[in-house]
């Protein structure tokens, strides 16, 4: 069975809340451990670099490190805390009712060519399959495929944002490739901009060398308490989606509309972004106007709406999903725990 943990960043070089955690669990109970940081920084300042070694020494003296996946995504705009879930999948009882199952998996280092070619997206299709069996998941059972691809390295002044953004692309195609939702014939060198997956959440960074999937999704005999679900929004101030998922889910609303028991929601992912011409709900915006970048704009806007539906400022919050969300959407996953049987 899976439990789910909340921890703080108090830097990008500290992972004292990791080891709170891990403690509180038990590190000899962890089958496997996945750890989702949100940390306060920039592309370009080693953040990510630094957050990830930490984490990684901290799951290294716990003798973790070869059962551990860590996806560190940065940016803490507007009212976001620099945070991390810890997802550890521990023995438990079995059950009939579907709960949350988790598996992860790894490629051999891709070379920087590839990364922005067809090929990453069959490299990625090939890893997250591999992380679905090792969760036991059939492809209809996988709810939300985290993938973090290497960073390709600039070959030209101002070239690597924009292979950065192709290869994320690829690698949410590759999902849906994996996942039964695309065809691999139609993942070409210019793909379709109308192809995507609306059950990933694709990522790259600089600290990663290879290919890394994390898939979370359902199934009878996991165990536990915890089930996953997944919304497509419509934009990324779309809260009123998550909020139908949630109230399907079992969670009430109280008197004036609000989540009645928001604490049941023991993680919460959203990728949502901004349509090239700027305009949400009609309306013109600055976000792809201004001297802020883009994804900025975006991770303060979800880090309000989100943080206002869910009563916290901890949520994984990122923009742009390219082919993984209708252009100006988005997809969010929460994990809930499903109330105890009477």
């Amino acid at each position: 069975m899976i439990v789910a943990s909340t921890f703080d960043l108090e830097s990008p070089d500290e992972a004292g809340g990791l080891d709170v955690a891990i403690a509180a669990i038990g590190a000899a109970r962890i089958v496997r451990l996945a750890v989702f940081a949100k940390v306060a920084g920039d592309y370009d300042d080693g953040s990510r670099e630094r957050a990830r070694a930490a984490l990684e020494r901290c799951v290294a003296a716990r003798a973790l490190r070869d059962r551990t996946q860590i996806l560190a995504a940065v940016g803490c705009e507007g009212v976001a805390t620099p945070f991390g879930y810890a997802l550890a999948e521990i023995d438990g009882p079995a059950g009939t009712e579907p709960r949350l199952a988790m598996g992860f998996a790894r490629s051999a280092a891709p070379p920087d060519a590839e990364l922005d070619r067809p090929a990453l997206a069959l490299r990625t299709a090939e890893t997250v399959r591999a992380a679905a069996r090792g969760a036991s998941l059939t492809p209809a059972e996988v709810v939300m495929v985290f993938v973090k691809v290497p960073a390709p390295r600039t070959l030209q002044p101002g070239d690597g944002k924009v292979r950065g953004r192709k290869a994320r692309g690829l690698a949410a195609l590759g999902a849906g490739v994996a996942l039964g939702d695309l065809a691999a014939e139609a993942v070409t060198e210019s793909p379709d901009p109308a192809l995507r997956c609306l059950r990933v959440q694709s990522f790259a960074g600089p600290e990663v060398t290879r290919v890394e999937a994390i898939v979370l999704g359902n199934r009878a005999g996991a165990g536990g308490d915890l089930v996953a679900h997944a919304a497509v929004l419509a934009d990324l101030i779309d809260v009123r989606a998550v909020k139908r998922v949630l109230v399907g889910a079992g969670l009430a609303l109280d008197a004036d509309g609000e989540l009645a028991a928001p604490d049941r929601v023991a993680a919460c992912f959203v990728k949502a972004g901004v349509a090239d011409d700027g305009r949400v709900r009609g309306a013109p915006t600055a976000v792809h106007g201004s001297a802020i970048a883009p994804e900025r704009h975006m991770r303060a806007a979800l880090s309000g709406a989100f943080g206002a539906l869910l009563g916290t400022t901890r949520v994984f919050i990122t923009g742009d999903p390219v082919h993984a969300a209708p252009p100006g959407g988005g997809v969010a996953c929460a994990l809930v725990r499903a109330p105890a049987p009477r």
